[in-house]
């Protein structure tokens, strides 16, 4: 039987809360050598834009939530840079049983750092789209899995 508890846990794993502190951000004004952008910060919010636009059920579970929108984001970065295999791109899972269990997106150029982005980020609730931005606290990295972006795009209907 399905709890309340179940209920919300369920609904608050794809639901980004307002932001509760502020986190610094992890020096995404890396240029950009692979886009008009003069920043690889520009090419995030563009892919975000983008991604925005054509996401879907991707995998038909009947919703649109973090695993289709973090699809749809993977497949425009990799529309748009493809050709530069030193611009990364990866789908992560963050699962940490009864406080996160979410889909989310990591890039990277080159040796620089990764950068955790959150694919349904709004700039009019946020300050960014990193991931520590949008969940705070509720977001801890030590929880994230990594490797499953093949498993995620097989899984959903394209």
């Amino acid at each position: 039987a399905i709890t309340v508890v179940s209920m919300l846990l369920i609904f608050s794993s794809c639901s980004a809360p307002a932001p509760r502190d502020q986190v610094p951000r992890a020096a995404a004004h890396i240029i950009s050598p692979y886009s008009y952008s003069y920043t690889m910060e520009d090419d995030i919010l563009n892919v975000i834009k983008r991604a925005n636009q054509i996401v879907y059920d991707y995998d038909a579970n009947g919703e649109v939530n973090c695993i289709d929108k973090a699809v749809a984001f993977k497949l425009v970065w990799d529309q748009m840079f493809s050709e530069y295999s030193n611009y990364t791109c990866e789908i992560v899972r963050n699962y940490n049983k009864g406080i996160m269990n979410h889909l989310f997106i990591r890039v990277k150029f080159g040796y620089s750092p990764w950068i955790y982005v959150e694919p349904a980020y709004n700039p009019a609730e946020h300050t960014s789209y990193e991931m520590w931005d949008v969940w705070g606290r509720t977001y801890d990295p030590m929880y994230n899995v990594y490797r499953e972006t093949d498993y995620w795009l097989a899984r959903c209907h394209r």
